[in-house]
């Protein structure tokens, strides 16, 4: 059920998408508080690259931007203001010509921004002075299919900016690099809360096995192509959140990422904290994932 009708803008400066990659949304640290409700908690997937990119448009690092999957992209901006792209590069051009990564970049009125090429990651971060002004809907303009009438970007789809976007931005800050760029496949992880009902051989595969990422992975969940052992006893629904690996009865692995359900009734075997929730969102489909899980 949609929750309300669609934000609409009245005299303001708009971005509007004039082509479109696999899959992008408007999305910001996410709603909190809402999980009794069965409301996911959604949000950027990549925290580290979504608050660099606000916090070189001069932004608290709440403010919506982009989240962009994939390159094809292309943007036309109505009037001037000052953008910053974090994350992949997928060779970002503004009217033909490159622009730089994780700095200010500004943008006059009828500019076009592409983004065609692959790169490393998968996630690209559009920040825009003073943010996207998206309906906010339970203290929040991330979009989610299930509670906004708004979740996907599309060709002609237009998104409303700050009027003061065009303000003066410290041209100074510069994120010298990619947050997880150095990550390699090193995942460290947690114990779940049901990890001590696997097999003595199933706990030895994560200390042998790399753990590739399948081209099914999403917003809602990254899965993995080899399997792992299955746990046998069942236990009863219990309270899942991003982070949280389940293991189902055929031995998939499930890396739950923000707009996952709030409840599961798979064992939940490993617990992943955000900063390497950070790198793992940035894998494509074919890398590779080590985890590493520690003894507390």
């Amino acid at each position: 059920m949609k929750l309300r009708k669609p934000f609409q803008a009245e005299s303001m400066p708009e971005l509007k998408v004039l082509r479109c990659g696999a899959f992008g949304s408007v999305q910001d640290m996410g709603r909190t508080g809402f999980r009794h409700w069965g409301i996911p908690v959604s949000g950027v997937l990549d925290e580290n690259s979504a608050k660099s990119a606000n916090l070189i448009c001069g932004n608290p690092e709440n403010s919506a931007l982009l989240e962009l999957i994939g390159p094809g992209w292309e943007f036309e901006f109505s009037q001037d203001t000052n953008i910053s792209i974090c994350g992949s590069d997928w060779h970002p051009e503004i009217n033909q010509k490159r622009v730089s990564l994780q700095q200010n970049n500004e943008v006059k009125s009828g500019d076009i921004l592409t983004m065609k090429f692959p790169g490393k990651g998968r996630i690209a971060y559009l920040g825009i002075t003073g943010g996207f002004q998206t309906e906010e809907i339970l203290g929040s303009r991330s979009w989610h299919s299930q509670f906004t009438e708004s979740f996907i970007l599309k060709k002609n789809t237009i998104l409303p900016y700050s009027e003061l976007s065009a303000r003066k931005v410290d041209n100074s800050i510069f994120i010298k690099n990619h947050p997880n760029e150095t990550s390699g496949n090193l995942i460290k992880a947690e114990r779940g809360p049901e990890w001590n009902l696997l097999s003595h051989d199933a706990i030895m595969q994560f200390t042998e096995k790399e753990w590739t990422v399948t081209n099914r992975s999403n917003r809602m969940a990254y899965f993995v192509e080899e399997k792992l052992i299955p746990i046998t006893k069942s236990i009863l629904t219990s309270a899942v959140w991003p982070g949280i690996v389940q293991l189902t009865p055929s031995g998939q692995m499930i890396i739950l990422m923000k707009d996952a359900q709030t409840t599961g009734g798979y064992p939940r075997i490993l617990s992943i904290p955000q900063e390497e929730l950070n790198k793992i969102a940035q894998k494509n489909p074919g890398e590779k994932l080590r985890l590493c899980v520690s003894a507390g």
